[in-house]
């Protein structure tokens, strides 16, 4: 339950909400490892078209892409890069609807901390020294024996993150994060 009370622009200018949604999404990963990736490349793009009814109605259109890429630079020394940017064109000047950074996408050092507006673009980048690659610790106690060696690597990390949030409305809703270029690692 939402409480016009506390957070009046949690849902524009109605307190109450109906929306419909069609959203797209598509993912091309072609990476070593799923989780933490050292070599290969991700691409990832998504597309949401809807109507919002509060107490008139607003169109929503929010796209996003992101595309990563891993690669070894030389003997245990790996680089990592990726960006990520959004756009949501809406009239809708509710809370829910101007997420940006904070929500899932984040610069390193800014974590606790969230973003609001209509627009971002995120860039990371991370230099990577592979204290021990990847190696087989044996699990003895496992009673099948395919399970019994797990794969172990530990990496030291450079990280640098640039990112920039778009807000139209930032005078009204005292971000004094967004429009403004950050820096983190």
């Amino acid at each position: 339950v939402v409480s016009p009370e506390r957070n009046p622009n949690y849902l524009g200018t109605g307190h109450s909400v109906a929306a419909l949604f069609l959203s797209y999404e598509w993912l091309q990963r072609v990476v070593n490892n799923k989780n933490y990736p050292t070599k290969g490349y991700r691409a990832n793009a998504a597309l949401q078209v809807g109507n919002i009814n509060s107490q008139k109605s607003q169109s929503l259109l929010s796209v996003t892409g992101e595309y990563g890429k891993y690669m070894k630079m030389k003997h245990r020394i790996y680089m990592a890069f990726s960006v990520t940017g959004m756009h949501r064109v809406t009239d809708n000047k509710s809370f829910r609807y101007n997420s940006a950074l904070g929500y899932g996408y984040f610069i390193r050092g800014y974590e606790p901390y969230v973003i609001n507006g209509n627009s971002f673009l995120l860039g990371k980048s991370s230099l990577r020294y592979a204290v021990m690659d990847e190696q087989f610790v044996p699990i003895n106690f496992i009673p099948l024996k395919n399970y019994r060696k797990a794969p172990v690597s530990s990496f030291i990390n450079l990280n640098f993150d640039m990112g920039y949030v778009n807000s139209s409305w930032t005078k009204n809703n005292g971000d004094d994060l967004a429009n403004t270029l950050l820096f983190g690692g």
